[in-house]
Formats: C-alpha cells, sequence, structure tokens
C-alpha cells in the first residue's frame, strides 16, 4: 500500500475522459462512435483497477462499468516506467485514446509494473467478474484495431456490435 500512496503523490492528471453508460451509447451518430471505446475488455479482463476501493464498492463501480463506453483525451505525456520521463509540461495537442480489447494487445511488461506497484493482481479481478460476463453487450469499436496486433487471443463477453448484426 505505501508503493500507491507514493504513485498518488507524484501523480498528475493525464487526460480526461467521458463516460457514457448502456444505450445511451447506442444514441451517439455513426460519425461520432470512432471516438469513443468500449469498456468491456477493461473490465472483464481484469486490467482495469480502482485502487484503493474496498471489494464490494469496487465490484458495484464495475457492474456499472460495464457496457459503457468512453471518449479519452490524452493531455500529457509523462513518460514511462521503462522509458523514461515524459515531457514536464502538458505539450501539444491533446489525443485521443483508444483501449485493448483483446488478451495481448497490453505490453506485458506495462502489466508487470503495475501489479508490482498496486500489488493487485489481473488474474484476481478477472476471477472476481466472471459473473458480468453473461450481462455485457456486444460494443461497437471492439474490432477497431484487431489488425494492429497478432498472437492476441479473445475475452468471453467482449465482442463487436457489427459481428452480432
Amino acid at each position: 500500500m505505501r508503493a500507491v500512496r507514493r504513485q498518488h503523490a507524484r501523480a498528475h492528471l493525464i487526460g480526461i475522459e467521458y463516460l457514457v453508460f448502456g444505450a445511451l451509447s447506442d444514441t451517439l451518430r455513426e460519425e461520432e462512435k470512432p471516438y469513443w471505446h468500449p469498456h468491456d475488455f477493461e473490465v472483464l479482463s481484469g486490467q482495469l483497477m480502482a485502487s484503493g476501493l474496498p471489494e464490494v464498492a469496487e465490484g458495484d463501480l464495475f457492474e456499472q462499468l460495464r457496457n459503457s463506453c468512453g471518449k479519452t483525451w490524452h493531455t500529457w505525456h509523462t513518460g514511462r516506467h521503462d522509458a523514461g520521463p515524459g515531457d514536464a509540461l502538458p505539450l501539444g495537442e491533446p489525443k485521443p485514446m483508444w483501449s485493448f480489447n483483446r488478451e495481448g494487445e497490453c505490453d506485458e511488461s506495462l502489466k508487470r509494473s503495475r501489479d508490482e506497484a498496486t500489488d493487485i493482481g489481473v488474474e484476481r479481478a478477472h476471477e472476481q467478474r466472471r459473473s458480468l460476463t453473461d450481462l455485457a453487450r456486444p460494443q461497437c469499436g471492439v474490432d477497431a484495431m484487431r489488425d494492429r496486433f497478432t498472437g492476441t487471443t479473445p475475452v468471453p463477453g467482449v465482442t463487436d456490435a457489427a459481428e452480432s448484426e
């Protein structure tokens, strides 16, 4: 827990994410949908974490995030754990951010670093959220970046809306 507190003391606001839930995402205009990324993989795989929340509250949070979409703008490149520091200030234009949607898309060293720093395991979170799988609906954008990765594995419950039509 000390490592988490130390990291929070150095935390910077690196971006802004807007969320829409459930059927509201279906009301987005077609030309707007490519800006919104699905959250089901992040939730069902266990990769999205809510450090410091009691387990019951965390479960409620992820049940609400199921079937949601986000529009994220990154405003500050603060660096990577394995590549040194980034910019001292938020410079340049904001950049849209997308989500991973299959196992194998996220750099394994990033996951290991997060797990070591927070003492939280992805596998444990994945098991705890397995009950949400049957409640997940197909989402727009799951396959948007599919061709940019090789050797990936789908997660049950994470499907593209175009596949279900």
